[in-house]
C-alpha cells in the first residue's frame, strides 16, 4: 500500500513537472518563455494579460485602440510614469488628452534672462496658416478607430516650422531621421504676451497725442471764438 501512495504520488508529480514545463521554458541561454516553448529574448512571453496586483491593480491588455496594447489601472487616476526627480527621459506620441499641463519654469534653472525686445516685430513676421494633413501622413493612422481619423482630417490652425524658423530658430526643432520639423508652440506665448505690452504700450501713447491735440484744438478753438 506504501509503494502503491509513493508511486501516485510520483506520477502527480512528474503531470505537474510536465505542465509547468509545458508553460515556462528555460533555456540554457537563460532566455525564459511564458506560454512559449523557444523564447527569443531575455523574457518571451506568450500572454494576453497581464496583472500586476496591489490594493489597485495595474492592467497590461491588448484590447486597446485597434487591438494595441494598453496600460492602465482599475482605479482611475491610480498610475504614473516616472517621479519628479526620477522622470522620463522623452515621450513621443500622437494625441495627448491631458486635464492639466505644467512646464517647468522656476527661476533656479534659469540663466541670462532678458525682457523680449522687438517682439510686435517677430509676431508680424509670424505667418498663422490653416491646413489639412497629407494622404499620405492620414494613411499611417489606423482605419479601424474613425474618431481618431476624423481628429486628422479636419482643417487645422498653426505654423509651417520651416517659415518660423526664419524668425524664431530657437522654438524650432528638427529630426533628421525623419526630416521633419517640430514647432514649440508654448514658448510663442512670452512673444505674444511682450507683443501685447508693446502694442498696449503704443496705444497709450497715442491717447496721450490726441489728448493733447485735442486740448489745443480746444484751446484754438477758444481764441478764435474771443
Amino acid at each position: 500500500m506504501k509503494r502503491k501512495r509513493m508511486l501516485i504520488l510520483l506520477v502527480v508529480t512528474l503531470i505537474i513537472s510536465n505542465q509547468v514545463t509545458a508553460q515556462l521554458k528555460v533555456l540554457s541561454n537563460g532566455n525564459v518563455g511564458i506560454r512559449n516553448s523557444n523564447p527569443t529574448f531575455d523574457i518571451d512571453a506568450n500572454i494576453s494579460t497581464l496583472r500586476l496586483q496591489n490594493w489597485t491593480n495595474i492592467m497590461l491588455e491588448w484590447n486597446g485602440l485597434c487591438g494595441s496594447p494598453v496600460l492602465y489601472p482599475t482605479t482611475d487616476w491610480y498610475l504614473q510614469l516616472g517621479k519628479n526627480k526620477q522622470r522620463v527621459g522623452t515621450f513621443y506620441a500622437y494625441t495627448i488628452h491631458s486635464t492639466q499641463d505644467w512646464k517647468d519654469s522656476d527661476d533656479s534653472i534659469k540663466t541670462n534672462v532678458n525682457s523680449i525686445s522687438n517682439a510686435l516685430s517677430i509676431i508680424q513676421n509670424l505667418q498663422g496658416k490653416e491646413y489639412y494633413f497629407t494622404e499620405s501622413f492620414i494613411e499611417n493612422i489606423p482605419s479601424c478607430e474613425i474618431d481618431i481619423r476624423d481628429e486628422f482630417t479636419r482643417k487645422h490652425f498653426g505654423f509651417m516650422a520651416r517659415e518660423v524658423i526664419t524668425v524664431l530658430p530657437e522654438i524650432v526643432k528638427h529630426d533628421t531621421a525623419t526630416d521633419r520639423y517640430f514647432v514649440n508652440y508654448t514658448e510663442v506665448i512670452p512673444i505674444l504676451t511682450a507683443g501685447i505690452n508693446e502694442q498696449q504700450l503704443i496705444i497709450s501713447n497715442l491717447n496721450g497725442l490726441v489728448l493733447t491735440q485735442q486740448y489745443t484744438i480746444t484751446q484754438l478753438q477758444n481764441q478764435i471764438t474771443y
